[in-house]
C-alpha cells in the first residue's frame, strides 16, 4: 500500500493495476483502494464473483466502470510491459503513468538489505512493473517471519479453525511470535 501511495504522491496522474487471478489476491487490491478511499475496476465476470464473498466493504467499492478509479484488477497475465501500455494508452486522457503490481508466490525480492519487499520487475519511462512476494498458501515459516516482520495488530487464523483447540493453538503461535 504504500509503494501506491507514494507513487501517487510522486504523480497524481498514475493508474494502478493489480493483476489477480479469477479468484485470490482480494486482500491487496482491497487495502489498496481503503487506503486510497476509490473503487475498484474489475471487469463484469470478476465483479459477479467478488459479490458472492460477503463483504460490504469491498462490493461497495467495485465497479464495472474504469473512468471511475485509478485502481484497475487485471488478469495476471496482463502485467507485462506491452499490456500495461496498451492499458494506460486507453486512459491517456486522465493517466500518464502505469504501476503494475505482480503479487505471486513466484515471486522474491531482490534486496540484500532487507528493507525492500518488491522486487522492479521492469521499467521504463511510464510503466514500472513491481512484484511481491504473496502466497495465501504460504509455509510456517514463512508465515512466522511475516508475521514478526509487520507487527500486525490483529491476525485472524483460516486455516486449523475448526476446532476450539485448534483455534486456541494457531492463536498461541500467533501470540508467542508477536512477542519476540
Amino acid at each position: 500500500v504504500g509503494l501506491v501511495l507514494d507513487s501517487l504522491k510522486e504523480n497524481a496522474r498514475t493508474l494502478v493495476a493489480i493483476g489477480t487471478y479469477l479468484i485470490g489476491k482480494e486482500r491487496i487490491f482491497h487495502a489498496i483502494a481503503k487506503a486510497l478511499d476509490c473503487k475498484i475496476f474489475v471487469e463484469t465476470r470478476k465483479f459477479r464473483i467478488l459479490n458472492q464473498l460477503e463483504n460490504d466493504d469491498l462490493s461497495k467499492r467495485l465497479t464495472k466502470h474504469p473512468h471511475e478509479t485509478n485502481v484497475h484488477v487485471v488478469g495476471m497475465g496482463s502485467i507485462t510491459q506491452p499490456m500495461l501500455q496498451a492499458h494506460v494508452d486507453k486512459y491517456a486522457l486522465k493517466y500518464n503513468k502505469i504501476i503494475g503490481i505482480k503479487p505471486t508466490g513466484w515471486t522474491t525480492p531482490r534486496s540484500t538489505s532487507g528493507s525492500k519487499h518488491y522486487s522492479i520487475e521492469s521499467k521504463s519511462s511510464n510503466i514500472t512493473i513491481y512484484g511481491f512476494p504473496y502466497s495465501e498458501h504460504s509455509s510456517f515459516d514463512e508465515l512466522k517471519n511475516f508475521i514478526q516482520y509487520i507487527k500486525p495488530k490483529r491476525i485472524i487464523p483460516t486455516v486449523n479453525v475448526g476446532r476450539a483447540d485448534l483455534r486456541d493453538k494457531m492463536n498461541g503461535y500467533f501470540q508467542q511470535w508477536l512477542s519476540t
